[in-house]
C-alpha cells in the first residue's frame, strides 16, 4: 500500500523526533535503529524511504534537538528589560536545577558534546552551528543589559561554558555522590548569575 508525500513527511519527521529525543537520553550509539524505528511505529525497512545513511540520520536528529533547544533560549528575548533580566535568571535557575539534572532527555550540548567530536564532519559541523547559535540567542538575552555586542558575547561565551560544565559535573556525581551534586548546581547557578550581572 502506497503512502502518500505527506504521510511520508509525517514518518520521517516522526523517526527525527524519536531519534533527537533518544540520542540525547542515550548517545548516537547508545540506542539501536530497529528499536529506534519501532518506537516511531515503523519497520526496518522503511528506514531508507527516509534516509541513505544513520550518518543522515544522525545529522537530522542534531538539528532537531538544537532547534529544540533553542526555542527556550528565544523565548528570553521576547522579555525586554527588567523581564528579560528576570527570565534569564529563571532559564538558569531551571538549567541548573535538580529537575534538569535527573532528566533522562537534557541539553544536547551536554549530552552530545562528547560523542560529537567524535563523529563525522557534516555532525560536528551541525553540532557546531548548535552551539553557536545557542551562544548568539543567549547573547541577545544579556544584550538587554549591557550596552556592548562584544561584551554580550563574551559573557554569553562564559555562561554557556559554566551552564554546560555544571550540568555535566552534577550528572555525573549524583548517584555516588548527590550532595555534591546539589552542591555543584547551586554554587554553579550563583557562578551564571554574578557572570552576567545578577
Amino acid at each position: 500500500m502506497r503512502i502518500t508525500r505527506e504521510e511520508a513527511a509525517e514518518n520521517k519527521a516522526r523517526i527525527i523526533a524519536v531519534a533527537a529525543s533518544r540520542f540525547r537520553e542515550k548517545g548516537f550509539d547508545g540506542i539501536g535503529l530497529a528499536d529506534l524505528l519501532r518506537e516511531a511505529g515503523l519497520t526496518h525497512g522503511a528506514f531508507y524511504n527516509h534516509f541513505t545513511s544513520k550518518d543522515e540520520l544522525d545529522d537530522a536528529a542534531c538539528r532537531l534537538a538544537f532547534e529544540t533547544a533553542a526555542a527556550k533560549l528565544t523565548a528570553l528575548t521576547a522579555h525586554s528589560g527588567a523581564d528579560r533580566h528576570r527570565a534569564l535568571t529563571d532559564y538558569v535557575a531551571r538549567y541548573l536545577s535538580r529537575e534538569a539534572r535527573d532528566a533522562p532527555v537534557i541539553c544536547p550540548i551536554v549530552s552530545l558534546s562528547g560523542e560529537a567530536a567524535r563523529r563525522g564532519k557534516s555532525l560536528r559541523r551541525h553540532f557546531a552551528e548548535g552551539v553557536g547559535r545557542h551562544l548568539r540567542l543567549l547573547a541577545a538575552a544579556i544584550r538587554g543589559r549591557e550596552a556592548d555586542a562584544a561584551q554580550a558575547h563574551e559573557k554569553a561565551v562564559g555562561a554557556l561554558a559554566l551552564l554546560v560544565g555544571g550540568l555535566l559535573l552534577a550528572r555525573s556525581v549524583k548517584d555516588a555522590d548527590a550532595p555534591l551534586s546539589d552542591e555543584i548546581l547551586a554554587i554553579t547557578r550563583k557562578a551564571v548569575r554574578d557572570h552576567i550581572g545578577d
